[in-house]
């Protein structure tokens, strides 16, 4: 008899050119650096990317 809470849907932004170009130049050589553009890639999830490493 209990009642779900409503929750409100979160707006989603995308990233213009300069925001990823930004994004993908910041972590330079770092060992995490392609899963970084695979996240951007492909659209996976953390949880997703994660399970690879």
């Amino acid at each position: 008899m209990a009642r779900a809470p409503r929750t409100r849907p979160k707006e989603m932004t995308a990233w213009n050119q300069e925001e990823t170009r930004r994004f993908l130049d910041h972590p330079g050589n770092h060992r995490i650096a392609p899963l970084f553009t695979l996240a951007l890639v492909t659209g996976m999830r953390r949880g997703e990317i994660l399970a690879l490493a």
